[in-house]
């Protein structure tokens, strides 16, 4: 009676060619995944922005102030005036089981500041975009 060997596996071209094959998907398949992402953080920061802008605007319809910073959405604020018409910390800002101010899509506070009173606008509300602080201003995404 004679054994019939059998082989079973891959050969090492075998190998190299299916390997060859997935590194090429992947290097088609990077660049729209990497466009996709940059626009879904950029999507992401605008929605938390709005958000952030409607809570500021609330805040400011019940005390008659806008908050001195955005922790002020989220506690109650120093300034006795304003804390009486303050309705608490949920009231303004969906957290959604954060402690803190939501950021933008790169993982950054979101610049506020309160502008001077004789100012067009009465606070300065943007993040910086991908490039964080060192970006210049036509890169700064505004709600």
């Amino acid at each position: 009676m004679q054994i019939k060997s059998v082989n079973g596996g891959f050969t090492l071209i075998e190998m190299v060619i299916a390997i060859a094959i997935l590194g090429l998907l992947a290097a088609v398949a990077y660049g729209p995944v990497k466009t996709y992402m940059a626009h879904a953080k950029e999507k992401t920061t605008i929605a938390n922005m709005q958000s952030i802008k409607q809570a500021i605007e609330a805040y400011h319809t019940d005390t008659g102030y806008y908050p001195q910073t955005l922790k002020d959405l989220i506690r109650r604020p120093l300034d006795e005036e304003a804390a009486e018409g303050w309705r608490g910390k949920d009231a303004y800002l969906d957290l959604r089981g954060r402690k803190d101010i939501p950021k933008d899509g790169w993982d950054m506070k979101f610049v506020y500041r309160l502008n001077e009173e004789d100012a067009e606008k009465p606070y300065e509300f943007h993040s910086y975009g991908p490039t964080g602080k060192r970006a210049p201003k036509s890169e700064w995404l505004f709600a």
